[in-house]
């Protein structure tokens, strides 16, 4: 497994990802897509380590940082992660079944537009938001989404320095 690879840093974002056993089914999940990977895709390693989904893409709009994950997901040979230059508010969303939004993906208004412009009826968006003690770094979104965002259900936090949880979303049609 990769996450017995990586360093401690990394090991927190792979370590989120068992927040969503239980609440997201990717059995049926074909096509993932993360919102700024960043240079080390821990989340990616989680998904490639404990999912059989067929393609695991992170986007990344630094250029710096989408060449060293696209080098390392290649040292590290793993085909079914792809890293993409790409900036989440422009991004075509119909293609995924799962969409992974990430509170540094901004700007936020932007990136909800898009999604409710592409994404397709029935996707599932999971979507990094803060705890009330996480209201310091980041303003929370689940309570001001409109439809066509329908909450499915909601993790109860994860530890860090961001008090972050997750929130499982449809996009309804």
């Amino acid at each position: 497994k990769i996450g017995d690879l990586i360093g401690e840093h990394t090991k927190g974002a792979y370590h989120r990802m068992r927040d969503l056993q239980g609440l997201v089914d990717f059995s049926h999940c074909q096509r993932y897509l993360m919102m700024g990977c960043g240079p080390v895709p821990g989340s990616l390693f989680y998904l490639h380590d404990w999912t059989s989904i067929p393609e695991i893409v992170g986007v990344e709009r630094d250029e710096t940082s989408a060449d060293r994950a696209r080098a390392l997901v290649s040292h590290l040979g793993l085909p079914r992660i792809k890293i993409v230059d790409g900036d989440a508010a422009t991004l075509d969303y119909s293609p995924y079944d799962v969409i992974n939004w990430d509170p540094f993906a901004t700007p936020r208004e932007a990136i909800r537009t898009r999604l409710v412009e592409t994404a397709s009826p029935g996707c599932t968006v999971i979507l990094r938001d803060p705890t009330p003690a996480g209201e310091l770094f980041f303003d929370p979104r689940v309570g001001s989404l409109a439809p066509p965002f329908r909450v499915l259900g909601s993790s109860d936090g994860f530890p860090g320095r961001f008090r972050l949880k997750h929130h499982i979303l449809t996009v309804d049609g």
